[in-house]
């Protein structure tokens, strides 16, 4: 989905690194070098380990955050990760991270999610233990379950939302900034 280059991207939720220096990595093998990435969390915790992990300063800023307001410039972003985000919120917060999601990225710019698979059959299939323990560390989990995350991407203003699985419990979802 990105049609054009990817001069500055934004890591949300990116707790200790790893997915912000993989995106790095990945995006400086696309575009080149002079491809600005941040990360953004709400732990100082987190944030800190993220900074340790970049002794070489490759990440441009780790931003103490809100997702849902970040302080950060409109329009000042063409690519937008979570990753493993949305299930660890109610409903109404995840709504609010892809509108300010959408008020951060460019025109035409794209947002990417990872996160569990309400449709995936292994999922489904859980024996009722082992759903409930999970639920039980995961206590947003049945909101996260009935959201119709494609249907949330759209009412914040993202087109073109497409869906593929990327392991048998989990999911990939990538739409367009219209």
């Amino acid at each position: 989905m990105l049609a054009g280059p990817v001069r500055n991207a934004l890591d949300i939720g990116c707790s200790v690194g790893v997915s912000t220096l993989a995106l790095k990595d990945w995006l400086e093998r696309r575009e080149g070098t002079g491809v600005t990435v941040e990360g953004l969390d709400l732990s100082p915790q987190m944030l800190a380990v993220a900074r340790v992990r970049d002794p070489g300063g490759r990440i441009r800023r780790w931003h103490h955050a809100a997702a849902e307001a970040t302080g950060l410039p409109a329009a000042s972003v063409d690519l937008i990760t979570l990753q493993f985000v949305c299930h660890e919120l109610p409903a109404g917060a995840t709504r609010a991270v892809l509108r300010e999601a959408a008020r951060l990225l460019r025109p035409g710019g794209v947002v990417a999610l990872v996160d569990q698979d309400p449709d995936s059959a292994v999922i489904r299939r859980l024996p009722a233990p082992i759903a409930t323990l999970l639920k039980s560390t995961e206590p947003y989990l049945e909101d996260y379950f009935s959201l119709d995350l494609p249907r949330a991407l759209e009412q914040a203003g993202f087109r073109e939302v497409r869906r593929e699985a990327c392991d048998p419990r989990h999911r990939v979802l990538v739409a367009r900034l219209a």
